[in-house]
């Protein structure tokens, strides 16, 4: 989903009277720098990053999306490439943004990376950790789905009917949806919904527990017959039907029944 951000203002109380220049390095690349310039240059940088960060916190850039080109933000913040790569350097290092070359930067979970690796190799082995994933889902999905049916856009709910397709793709064309594309569809059903409800926390939240949902899924997938899959399905469309008729009472209890298909087919695993 693409975001259009208004360029950012800068803030003038961010910089001491007499460092208040231009940023040099945006014309002049970085020949003939003195103390002055590096200062500034420092501080634009810690304004920048304050700036991205601030836009990652009010929903502005969501977990998983790639932040606009390099190009494309340093002009919407005013500054070089070189100040924004500095910016972009410390988001990394704060685990608010991963760098990947070749394909862009793109925005993390707020959930740090180590309570993430440790929860993924407790699921490995042990149902009951899996289970309580499960349950911490439920209250939170169950109050996502009423919240999604009163606040979801046109934009929004288009992007659920494409993630429901690909899920029907397997009933409709004989199974020609491969098991990792069908999972990944189902996650992004359940983010999408989870960014309907505007709440920034838990669009955060959300992403952190599907990581951890992938990784349960892989281990009982598997076992997940066409007869499943396709009730599964029937579970997702109702979802969806609620949604789009913005029927909050409706949408809360087509998440109920989907969790408790899924609570069935975890019992088939304790």
């Amino acid at each position: 989903m693409a975001n259009k951000v208004k360029p950012v203002k800068k803030i003038a109380s961010d910089f001491a009277p007499s460092l208040l220049v231009p940023d040099k390095t945006v014309a002049n690349g970085s020949e003939g720098r003195s103390l002055v310039d590096d200062m500034v240059g420092q501080r634009l940088s810690d304004t920048a990053f304050r700036q991205i960060a601030g836009m990652i916190f009010e929903g502005r850039f969501l977990p998983g999306e790639r932040l606009p080109a390099e190009r494309e933000l340093s002009t919407m913040l005013n500054i070089s490439r070189s100040t924004l790569r500095d910016a972009l350097n410390r988001l990394e290092a704060r685990g608010l943004v991963d760098r990947r070359i070749g394909s862009g930067n793109y925005v993390c979970t707020l959930i740090p990376d180590s309570l993430r690796s440790n929860l993924e190799e407790g699921l490995r082995d042990r149902h009951a950790m899996r289970a309580q994933i499960i349950d911490v889902r439920k209250p939170l999905e169950i109050w996502a789905a009423a919240q999604a049916a009163e606040k979801r856009s046109a934009e929004q709910l288009n992007e659920l009917k494409n993630a429901l397709d690909v899920m029907l793709g397997n009933d409709r064309e004989g199974n020609l949806v491969a098991d990792d594309v069908y999972i990944q569809a189902d996650i992004k059903f359940h983010i999408t919904i989870a960014q309907m409800t505007g709440n920034t926390v838990y669009v955060h939240l959300q992403q952190f527990l599907s990581d951890c949902v992938w990784k349960s899924i892989e281990f009982i997938h598997p076992s997940m017959d066409n007869d499943y899959l396709s009730r599964n399905n029937f579970r997702h469309e109702a979802i969806f039907r609620a949604i789009q008729a913005r029927d909050p009472e409706a949408s809360r209890q087509a998440m109920i029944h989907h969790f408790e298909l899924g609570d069935r087919l975890m019992a088939t695993h304790s």
